[in-house]
């Protein structure tokens, strides 16, 4: 799951506050914004610093094999952030209300 929020840290304190495990901090220029990563066991609850009231921007699926889903709705797969891992998104004419990305297994 992606939140978006304007203060990265306060939002990752209250969700490790409610059980998470904040598993790691960064930012520019190793990622796109400032970003916190909360664990719930299998969720991962990615934080993005970026303005605004806090809320759910998308969510990403896990899927085993990325290439089987190719189509005229799904981006190309590229790198994620997590080493050995790919990634792509939905287009947004897909008519879906969340951002939704498809990821490769651990």
């Amino acid at each position: 799951m992606v939140v978006f929020t304007d203060d990265r840290d306060r939002t990752a304190a209250a969700l490790a506050a409610a059980g998470g495990d904040v598993r790691r901090r960064g930012g520019p220029p190793e990622l796109p914004a400032p970003m916190a990563f909360v664990r719930f066991g299998e969720l991962v609850v990615e934080v993005a610093q970026a303005g605004g009231p806090t809320r759910i921007w998308g969510v990403t699926i896990v899927v085993p094999d990325l290439d089987a889903l190719a189509g005229p709705l799904l981006g190309e797969a590229r790198p994620a952030l997590q080493p050995g891992r790919r990634i792509a998104t939905v287009y947004g004419n897909a008519g879906l209300s969340l951002a939704v990305a498809l990821i490769t297994p651990r």
